[in-house]
Protein backbone atom coordinates (compact mmCIF):
# COMPACT_ATOMS: atom_id res chain seq x y z
CA UNK A 1 0.00 0.00 0.00
CA UNK A 2 1.57 3.61 -1.17
CA UNK A 3 1.80 6.11 1.53
CA UNK A 4 -0.60 8.86 1.45
CA UNK A 5 0.58 12.10 2.20
CA UNK A 6 -1.70 15.33 2.29
CA UNK A 7 -0.45 18.93 2.54
CA UNK A 8 -2.44 21.10 4.89
CA UNK A 9 -0.57 24.25 5.02
CA UNK A 10 -3.06 27.45 4.20
CA UNK A 11 -1.34 27.44 0.42
CA UNK A 12 -3.31 24.23 0.24
CA UNK A 13 -6.60 25.57 1.65
CA UNK A 14 -9.60 26.71 0.10
CA UNK A 15 -12.42 29.16 1.25
CA UNK A 16 -15.02 27.64 3.21
CA UNK A 17 -18.52 28.29 1.94
CA UNK A 18 -21.01 26.78 4.67
CA UNK A 19 -23.65 29.15 5.26
CA UNK A 20 -22.67 32.30 7.21
CA UNK A 21 -18.37 31.96 7.14
CA UNK A 22 -16.13 34.20 5.97
CA UNK A 23 -12.66 34.92 5.88
CA UNK A 24 -12.31 30.88 6.86
CA UNK A 25 -10.51 28.52 4.75
CA UNK A 26 -10.42 24.79 5.04
CA UNK A 27 -8.34 21.59 4.06
CA UNK A 28 -10.18 18.17 4.06
CA UNK A 29 -7.76 16.04 5.44
CA UNK A 30 -9.70 12.84 6.19
CA UNK A 31 -13.16 11.51 6.14
CA UNK A 32 -13.44 7.40 7.46
CA UNK A 33 -15.64 5.61 9.14
CA UNK A 34 -17.97 8.23 9.75
CA UNK A 35 -15.17 10.76 11.12
CA UNK A 36 -14.34 14.05 9.05
CA UNK A 37 -11.19 16.13 10.07
CA UNK A 38 -10.11 19.11 8.47
CA UNK A 39 -7.62 21.92 9.19
CA UNK A 40 -9.31 25.77 9.54
CA UNK A 41 -7.58 29.03 8.52
CA UNK A 42 -9.16 31.84 10.31
CA UNK A 43 -7.89 34.97 8.66
CA UNK A 44 -7.16 37.95 11.14
CA UNK A 45 -10.78 38.93 10.87
CA UNK A 46 -12.45 35.92 9.90
CA UNK A 47 -15.65 34.01 11.40
CA UNK A 48 -17.81 31.00 11.22
CA UNK A 49 -21.12 33.22 11.75
CA UNK A 50 -24.02 31.08 13.64
CA UNK A 51 -24.66 27.57 13.24
CA UNK A 52 -25.71 24.69 14.87
CA UNK A 53 -25.18 21.03 13.48
CA UNK A 54 -27.03 17.72 14.41
CA UNK A 55 -23.74 15.83 15.71
CA UNK A 56 -20.84 16.37 17.98
CA UNK A 57 -17.34 18.23 17.07
CA UNK A 58 -14.12 18.67 18.38
CA UNK A 59 -12.31 21.70 17.85
CA UNK A 60 -9.03 22.12 18.25
CA UNK A 61 -6.69 25.19 18.32
CA UNK A 62 -2.76 24.76 17.01
CA UNK A 63 -2.13 28.26 16.53
CA UNK A 64 -3.74 32.04 17.44
CA UNK A 65 -6.33 32.96 18.97
CA UNK A 66 -9.93 33.80 19.11
CA UNK A 67 -13.30 33.89 20.27
CA UNK A 68 -16.25 31.18 20.48
CA UNK A 69 -19.99 31.51 21.63
CA UNK A 70 -21.50 28.02 22.79
CA UNK A 71 -25.06 28.34 23.93
CA UNK A 72 -25.02 31.95 25.98
CA UNK A 73 -21.25 31.58 26.66
CA UNK A 74 -18.88 33.54 24.91
CA UNK A 75 -15.04 32.47 25.83
CA UNK A 76 -11.35 33.25 24.39
CA UNK A 77 -9.89 30.35 22.68
CA UNK A 78 -6.04 30.20 21.87
CA UNK A 79 -3.04 27.18 21.03
CA UNK A 80 -3.68 23.98 23.04
CA UNK A 81 -7.05 24.34 23.38
CA UNK A 82 -9.53 21.23 22.93
CA UNK A 83 -13.39 22.37 22.59
CA UNK A 84 -15.52 19.70 22.50
CA UNK A 85 -19.09 21.09 20.65
CA UNK A 86 -21.84 19.39 21.38
CA UNK A 87 -24.57 17.94 18.69
CA UNK A 88 -27.58 20.52 17.95
CA UNK A 89 -25.89 23.23 20.04
CA UNK A 90 -25.75 27.12 18.83
CA UNK A 91 -22.29 28.52 18.00
CA UNK A 92 -20.34 30.63 16.71
CA UNK A 93 -16.62 31.41 16.03
CA UNK A 94 -14.29 34.05 15.37
CA UNK A 95 -11.14 35.87 15.24
CA UNK A 96 -10.38 40.07 16.30
CA UNK A 97 -6.95 41.06 14.62
CA UNK A 98 -4.90 37.19 14.97
CA UNK A 99 -5.42 34.66 12.40
CA UNK A 100 -6.15 31.09 13.88
CA UNK A 101 -5.63 27.49 12.66
CA UNK A 102 -7.38 25.00 13.64
CA UNK A 103 -8.38 21.37 13.41
CA UNK A 104 -11.93 20.08 13.02
CA UNK A 105 -12.67 16.67 14.15
CA UNK A 106 -16.68 16.47 13.05
CA UNK A 107 -18.81 12.99 13.95
CA UNK A 108 -21.84 13.47 11.63
CA UNK A 109 -22.61 9.52 11.88
CA UNK A 110 -23.33 9.20 16.33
Amino acid sequence: MPIEITRFDSEHAVSWDDGGASGVSRVPLSETRGVRVATLYFEAKGEIGRREVPYPVLLIILEGSGTLRLGGEIREITAGDAIPLPANSMHMIWTTGTPMTALLVEYPEE
